[in-house]
């Protein structure tokens, strides 16, 4: 059954925003037809309730980086609000010695995933190694390793995995809220350690885990949201660019002369070099 709804929306500042909103909403299942309204902070919405509700919609439009209210006195969804606060986990892997069945895996797992501050524990016995997901706030991984020996094994840390840093334009953004939206979506992106938008140079630098999260991903995130990421380094390709028209444009010149040369043509020659890259046949 079909019925319409009213959402407060908070955090648009343009008509990319507007944009932003409306995709966000109609790719949902179940919405027949959003109006967004700029000036009204609003978006009013019609949807089949068998396969959507209000809250859903809103939290749709919260994770795409701006404030809504389905106008009941319901507040955002907790389950959103606490991922926000939620501090970011982080990963550690150990080397782990000791272990002689299946069963000591499984010992291992047990005693670590029960640390407070572990979200995971996950042990490899075949290639003897730990892989733990942790709330750095509340752990270090040297508890980790406490807890390993205490179970009558040996945990080695292995060295963590080298992070990456990029920063690349982006086009497409309008105002700062569309700054603070790719911020938002990247920063609770698992992977991604920090990310800062300079909406003035339309620049971005992430600072991220390359175990977890690669450029060609930060990439298309930002696509989704509807914004066209750029490498910074396209001053590089046309200087390259031009070193090589020059390099062509000489050898256009040059090859006709050293044929003329040797074949005697018009008898004998003299040849006048007025610069490096032209020659004039006299």
């Amino acid at each position: 059954m079909s019925t319409e709804r009213k959402l407060s929306i908070e955090g648009m500042t343009c008509n990319h925003c507007v944009g932003s909103v409306t995709d966000t909403i109609k790719k949902l299942p179940g919405v027949e037809d959003v109006d967004v309204s700029l000036e009204g902070k609003s978006a009013t919405v019609r949807f089949d309730e068998g396969a959507l509700t209000a809250d859903e919609i809103a939290q749709a439009v919260i994770e795409a980086g701006y404030e809504a209210n389905a106008g009941d006195e319901q507040p955002p969804p907790p389950e959103l609000e606490s991922a926000k606060a939620s501090p970011r986990n982080e990963t550690a892997r150990f080397d782990i010695s000791g272990m002689t069945c299946a069963n000591c895996a499984a010992t291992i797992e047990k005693g670590v995933g029960a640390l407070d501050g572990v979200t995971s524990a996950s042990v490899n016995f075949a290639v003897e190694t730990l892989t733990v997901e942790y709330d750095s706030d509340t752990l270090q991984p040297s508890a980790v390793a406490a807890k390993v020996e205490e179970l009558g094994y040996e945990a080695t840390s292995e060295q963590p995995a080298q992070g990456g840093r990029i920063t690349f334009a982006v086009d497409g953004m309008h105002c700062s809220t569309c700054a603070g939206t790719i911020e938002s979506k990247l920063g609770s992106t698992e992977g991604v350690k920090s990310a800062a938008v300079n909406f003035t140079t339309e620049k971005v630098t992430v600072v991220f885990d390359e175990a977890l999260i690669d450029r060609p991903r930060i990439f298309r995130l930002i696509r989704d949201l509807g914004y066209v990421p750029r490498e910074d380094d396209e001053q590089g390709e046309r200087e390259d660019r031009s070193e090589l028209y020059w390099l062509l444009y000489s050898v256009a010149f040059t090859v006709p002369i050293i044929a003329l040369m040797y074949t005697g043509f018009a008898g004998s020659a003299t040849i006048y070099w007025l610069s490096p890259m032209h020659l004039i046949w006299i």
